[in-house]
């Protein structure tokens, strides 16, 4: 095809260069043949195409046909992979655990000797008989499973049936007791303290014996006040729990100075009793016995502030109220509380101006806690009680809850310092000796070498 084309260029260049006039016959009879093999080629160039267009389109064919059977190949392993993973991981709805058959040991030591021979080697059949045997077995329990149902609805009937003779019984006494009020209003008229509140177990016994003494009072005279107890039960009896009586405090306490004196504490016997393990303070207080000794400041000197005035959680309110066209008014309130650490209880009110009352109350007691030898020995012997707190610990407090206490010097002592003005530079030789004596820790000192001592000299022993 190319030769062809490049003789029929030179035909025509020798036309074009021809010096003379050319042959046009030849020449056109040469460019002709030339054309004429040249269609020949195309001709046959077409044909080589279409045979190869054709070899093409077979290949294609077969090649797409090969690649929709990789496909289909592909696909089929997937499922068969996906079906053999479900059978590998297939979960039965009672597998072999959750059945719970008998060990093969021991199924094999209990079964009849024609039912070993029916298994023999085949694994299949065993577990069929161990089946088999489980759901013998298994009836059986369900058997008396229903005979105990059926004794314990007639145990729950009969139970039901007593608890409606003690309902209707628990009916009959409590009409008993309301027919017999009246024959107990006749025959005590004052008893009505029964009713006291539930949350007077839980308060410490100094606080106890003021809200007893108050309500008792209350009934017997039928004085015109209200008492009442603040603060949280709940707190109470997790404070009472927390609460241990270290024997060691209790010893010490012994031999604080200070005394308590209960009068009338007999109508309270029973609650004090109760108070004294729930209480932490004054463990030697009997609510028969005039005089105990108790302690009033037990708290070590390394004790925080915060920690000396630690308040329990319940208090003890009184209003003293006074009739007014007919109807009880309240014309001053004293809240009570109980310092756990001091041992001390203090009273305070909400009215500014009724303070002021409470501070001159009874000459010479302001509430400042002066007059107590057992709080001047803590913190070294320099304590000082806080007197800007609102609630004070005032001495006809702890005489009302029961506690007294040892004056720091003989009261023979202070009335002799006090006899005239030209005592009075004594006097004050004399207390600033005794503030020097605290600071000192003299008792504490002595006490500790007493301790070291005996403990060294059992260890000789």
């Amino acid at each position: 095809m190319e030769e062809s084309v490049e003789a029929l260029r030179r035909l025509a260049e020798h036309c074009v260069n021809s010096a003379g006039k050319p042959d046009v016959q030849d020449t056109t009879t040469q460019g002709l043949l030339i054309l004429l093999k040249i269609k020949e080629e195309s001709r046959r160039l077409a044909f080589t195409a279409e045979d190869q267009r054709e070899e093409t389109s077979r290949f294609k064919t077969r090649l797409e046909q090969a690649h929709l059977q990789l496909q289909n190949l592909l696909y089929e392993k997937e499922y068969y992979e996906k079906e053999i993973h479900e059978c590998q991981s297939f979960q039965f709805k009672h597998p072999d655990s959750a059945i719970g058959l008998v060990p093969v040991e021991q199924f094999l030591a209990t079964a009849s000797p024609e039912v070993l021979a029916r298994i023999g080697d085949d694994p299949h059949t065993l577990m069929l008989e161990q089946l088999r045997d489980e759901l013998t077995q298994r009836k059986a329990q369900v058997a008396k499973l229903e005979e105990l149902r059926k004794v314990k609805a007639a145990t729950r009937q009969e139970v039901d049936t007593r608890k409606r003779t003690l309902d209707a019984l628990q009916q009959q006494l409590q009409g008993l007791e309301d027919s017999a009020k009246p024959l107990q209003t006749i025959l005590a008229p004052h008893l009505s303290l029964r009713g006291f509140a539930r949350s007077a177990d839980l308060l410490p016994l100094p606080l106890y014996i003021v809200y007893s003494q108050l309500a008792a009072v209350r009934e017997a005279l039928g004085l015109p006040i209200r008492v009442a107890i603040l603060g949280s039960s709940v707190e109470a009896e997790s404070f009472a729990k927390a609460q241990t009586l270290d024997p060691t405090d209790a010893a010490m306490d012994g031999g604080s100075g200070m005394t308590a004196s209960v009068e009338g504490a007999a109508a309270a016997a029973e609650p004090a009793v109760k108070q004294a393990r729930l209480s932490p303070a004054l463990p030697g207080l009997s609510g028969g016995a005039q005089g105990a000794t108790a302690s009033g400041a037990g708290t070590s000197a390394s004790s925080s502030s915060e920690d000396l005035y630690k308040v329990h959680p319940l208090s003890v309110l009184l209003e003293v109220q006074r009739e007014n066209n007919g109807r009880l008014q309240t014309i001053i309130s004293v809240k009570f509380q109980y310092l756990v650490n001091l041992r001390l209880v203090t009273a305070h009110s909400d009215m500014r101006d009724d303070n002021l009352l409470l501070a001159a109350l009874f000459p010479g007691d302001d509430g400042s806690a002066t007059a107590y030898e057992s709080l001047a020995q803590l913190q070294g012997g320099t304590f000082k009680y806080d007197t800007s707190r609102p609630a004070k610990p005032y001495r006809w407090c702890q005489h009302l809850a029961g506690l007294d206490f040892a004056p720091p010097l003989p009261l023979a002592t202070q009335l002799h310092n006090s006899t005239g003005q030209g005592q009075l530079d004594a006097s004050s030789v004399v207390l600033e000796g005794l503030d020097s004596y605290r600071r000192q820790q003299r008792a504490i000192h002595v006490i500790e070498r007493l301790r070291a001592v005996k403990t060294g000299d059992e260890a000789l022993k």
